[in-house]
């Protein structure tokens, strides 16, 4: 009849167990012949190169193997097995665990009830990106200044689409390669999301800037807004990825948006240069938004013919 001795693990470089034997009878062949308990695919290790048997208590006792049992850098012809016990035969790391052995006490989930793992669900991944493509569209439609067709405002919006989905499978591979999720819709979700709250600010910033004519005000709010827009989203792919805890993804995540702001203040490579392509961007609002005090049109014609004479006195004297 047999009984449960205790378990073998085959570690990687990690120390993670990638394979479990338990022990139910003695002795417990180890080696690399087929007719082992354990059988280990490691041309180090001999074809029956060790056993568990019970001498007062259990040992892994030596078969007379070529390269021997190991703990750490020290050869030994047996070794004692109680708790958690380390050894290594030939290039293979081995840990045997008792069956008195006392666990680490049961961890909460962070994310067993996460609203972030919510958003990798199709109910709402595609609404997301429904009203993302939706309001892309519309942005390039009221930033033309030419007739628009559906081809034409489509062409448009494809690139942003695109855009999000290569980002969003970039961090499905690290979330498969590091939490062995691929989370795809989530990650598609939360920089969906990033990109709404990105535009929708935009937006709103030009349509108060329009209204009470601060542009230049708004200019700061907005980097604010996406340095904090930035933070989020990062803090998103790495929710869907870390089992740790939110406060400690909030300090990479706090960092990228410094990074971003920090970014965004450097000097303009593309310069101011005078362009005949009209930029209109999303100012085509309705005279009634204009809320603030704006310039009357005799000022503004008297400031531009100061220009026009400023630039006439500079080209005299060049």
């Amino acid at each position: 009849m047999s009984q449960f001795l205790g378990a073998l693990e085959v570690l990687d470089r990690s120390g993670h167990a990638l394979h479990r034997v338990r022990i139910e009878r003695l002795p417990f062949r180890i080696g690399r012949a087929l007719d082992n308990d354990l059988v280990l695919d490691d041309v180090h290790v001999s074809p029956h190169h060790a056993e568990v048997r019970d001498e007062r208590g259990l040992v892994l006792a030596d078969l007379g193997s070529t390269n021997g049992c190991l703990v750490g850098p020290t050869r030994t012809a047996q070794v004692e097995l109680f708790g958690r016990t380390e050894f290594r035969l030939g290039h293979t790391q081995l840990r045997f665990r008792s069956i008195d052995e006392t666990l680490a006490p049961t961890q909460i989930d962070p994310i067993a009830n996460s609203r972030t793992q919510s958003l990798n669900r199709v109910r709402w991944a595609m609404p997301i990106v429904a009203l993302a493509l939706a309001l892309f569209a519309s942005d390039v439609w009221l930033a033309s200044n030419e007739e628009q067709t559906a081809a034409k405002i489509l062409s448009g919006t494809l690139p942003s689409l695109l855009v999000l989905l290569l980002w969003s499978l970039s961090w499905a591979l690290v979330n498969r390669v590091i939490a062995h999720r691929f989370n795809y819709l989530g990650h598609l979700s939360v920089v969906t999301v990033g990109a709404l709250a990105s535009t929708l600010s935009d937006d709103l910033l030009g349509v108060l800037g329009f209204a009470f004519s601060i542009d230049d005000a708004l200019a700061s709010a907005a980097t604010l807004i996406g340095a904090a827009i930035v933070a989020g989203v990062i803090f998103g792919h790495l929710r869907l990825i870390s089992r740790g805890s939110s406060k400690r993804l909030w300090v990479p995540s706090t960092a990228m948006g410094l990074a971003f702001l920090a970014v965004t203040q450097l000097p303009d490579s593309a310069g101011d240069d005078f362009s005949t392509e009209p930029s209109l961007g999303l100012s085509l609002h309705t005279p009634s938004w204009a809320l603030g005090k704006a310039q009357d049109a005799d000022d503004f014609f008297s400031e531009a013919n100061d220009l026009v004479d400023a630039v006439d006195e500079a080209a005299v004297e060049e």
